[in-house]
């Protein structure tokens, strides 16, 4: 793995380790949006489809669904599953 992509792995790492100050829609949207990315970089840029899956799981157990709905964490773990099954 190039060192680039680790660096960027990194990166995320540290600002997906920073949960929400509040229980507020608009901060776990782009907390959120954080994990989408995420999971596409490693499944597209890093090329690693098992750590993809991992970030995806995880992302599903953080985030409260109690408290919020959205639309971008549910939808993308089926796609990208599905995708693997084509390649």
């Amino acid at each position: 793995m190039c060192v680039c992509v680790r660096a960027r792995a990194q990166v995320y790492e540290r600002a997906v380790a920073n949960l929400p100050p509040a229980n507020e829609k608009r901060y776990w949207q782009r907390y959120i949006y954080l994990w989408v990315k995420y999971a596409l970089f490693e499944e597209l840029m890093a090329g690693d489809q098992e750590r993809a899956r991992e970030v995806y799981r995880t992302a599903l157990k953080i985030v409260p669904h109690n408290v919020f709905t959205f639309s971008k964490v549910r939808p993308s773990m089926p796609s990208f599953m599905c995708a693997l099954l084509y390649v």
